[in-house]
């Protein structure tokens, strides 16, 4: 099942790519381009794992560019949460993060694990604080909701729910995964389609949002 999904999957990658590039030049929002950014990264790390795994990993053991990976993307995730988030105290544990997390990243990669294992403490902290950073940020936009606000227009809305989405399924499966493969690996692949399909709905509004830039700027351009 997980194979089936790994097309439907690339395609979701590949259609939020596409539509970035049709719009970039219309994205004025500085956060929304740096998750296109992460989605050029992450479409190029998948290719290459999915369709190129015998050229691009050690005996097909593709976790080294995962292990990497997700010491981009929680980075880049962050940095896209520090532009949408108003409240001081947030933005500062924010910063405090952006600075911990590397040093922490290391530590957990060489000297719990190694770099061919996966590492569940670093999707345990990532995936738990962008979890966090989501919520401050519906918290922040409902609290002060501007008049006339279209969320369904809000780039930054649709980027920050398919971030809530993917990692509320995975902080709770992928930090427990180690164990499950030991334990109960039936389990461990059983749940592995569920991950896949809330990675398609993640990247789908993702391409969603990147649209929404172009709604925006007509918005912003039928008003003067």
């Amino acid at each position: 099942m997980t194979e089936i999904l790994e097309y439907p999957y690339i395609a979701t990658l590949y259609l939020a790519v596409i539509t970035g590039i049709i719009v970039f030049s219309r994205i004025t929002s500085p956060p929304v381009r740096r998750v296109f950014i992460l989605v050029v990264y992450t479409t190029v790390l998948e290719t290459s794992v999915i369709f190129f795994r015998e050229k691009f990993s050690t005996d097909t053991n593709v976790l080294p560019q995962y292990n990497f990976f997700m010491l981009i993307e929680f980075l880049f995730y962050a940095w896209f949460f520090k532009g949408v988030i108003n409240i001081g105290a947030i933005k500062k544990s924010i910063d405090v993060f952006l600075l911990l997390f590397p040093v922490l990243w290391y530590i957990f990669v060489f000297g719990f694990f190694n770099i061919s294992q996966w590492n569940s403490y670093t999707f345990l902290l990532g995936g738990s604080c962008m979890v966090f950073f989501g919520l401050t940020y519906y918290y922040q936009l409902f609290k002060w909701l501007p008049p006339n606000y279209s969320i369904a227009r809000s780039s930054e809305f649709w980027i920050t729910t398919g971030i809530m989405i993917f990692y509320t399924t995975g902080v709770p499966y992928m930090g427990m995964y180690n164990f499950l493969s030991s334990n109960f690996e039936w389990l461990a692949q059983s749940l592995k389609p569920v991950l896949q399909v809330t990675n398609i709905i993640m990247y789908s509004l993702f391409a969603y949002a990147f649209i929404c830039q172009v709604k925006m700027t007509n918005t912003t351009r039928s008003s003067l």
